[in-house]
């Protein structure tokens, strides 16, 4: 992805910049064939289970309430702060003054780090504590973002500024989206998983439409260009280190769940 987006943002000021929603437009076609046809190969080779039955009994028996509770809770606040927080190309078009294809830019960008700090932070995960890893992901985040209000129109380091900011909070979304799933299964491990799991998806779910539409309704009727961006922007980091906070850790770094049968 982010070999490949690079040279379309590079496509889309050069050649490409007169030819108005066209690029665009062919950049969806072909993004949505390359998704319809991992559907469609996916499909094709998994294999179905046919109908899962979990007794009701055995999954609320194998969840600890209130380590669970916290997890939810903290998951939620940060779900909450991820949909406050505003598009990066988007903040970085009103900051620095820049084309739309900077959003390509900060795309690839987000490819290239996500695939790195995931493949860096997944064999290290299995033999340590997920919670804390979980909580600093959400340090790292609200401090990324936190240093994009550095990000002031007119400085000369504006630019700077935001591509670190773009490494720094999608490094930490990916070690969250790593860390949630494992922090989850260790809590509810065999079939309480999967009740466990729509519990989580239910509540982060809502909150991340609600701060979306938050987030929406500052963009649209709030104050327009850098003030609203900034607010936003604040909200969010303070979230998620108000979740980091609030979420309860193991010990060491070096807990980890016992071996599952």
């Amino acid at each position: 992805g982010a070999v490949v987006l690079l040279p379309v943002a590079a496509l889309l000021e050069g050649p490409a910049r007169e030819a108005g929603l066209l690029p665009y437009a062919i950049a969806f076609v072909v993004a949505g064939i390359g998704g319809a046809s991992e559907v469609r190969l996916i499909a094709r080779r998994l294999p179905r289970p046919g109908r899962v039955v979990v007794p009701a009994r055995r999954a609320a028996s194998r969840i600890d309430p209130a380590p669970m509770a916290n997890f939810l809770q903290t998951a939620t606040l940060a779900a909450l702060g991820s949909g406050l927080a505003p598009y990066l190309s988007a903040y970085a078009m009103v900051v620095l003054g820049a084309p739309v294809s900077v959003g390509v830019v900060f795309g690839a960008i987000g490819s290239g780090v996500s695939v790195l700090t995931a493949t860096l932070v997944a064999v290290r995960l299995a033999e340590r504590s997920a919670s804390r890893f979980l909580r600093g992901s959400y340090v790292v985040i609200g401090l990324g973002w936190l240093l994009a209000l550095a990000a002031v129109p007119g400085s000369p380091v504006a630019g700077l500024v935001l591509v670190a900011t773009a490494v720094v909070v999608t490094g930490g979304a990916a070690i969250a989206q790593l860390a949630t799933t494992e922090r989850l299964f260790r809590l509810a491990p065999g079939p309480a998983a999967i009740s466990a799991q729509g519990r989580f998806v239910a509540s982060s779910a809502a909150a991340l439409t609600v701060g979306q539409l938050v987030g929406a309704a500052v963009l649209s009727f709030g104050p327009h260009g850098y003030p609203a961006f900034a607010a936003l922007i604040a909200v969010t980091g303070v979230l998620r280190l108000l979740a980091a906070a609030r979420l309860r850790v193991a010990a060491s770094w070096s807990s980890a769940c016992a071996a599952l049968p």
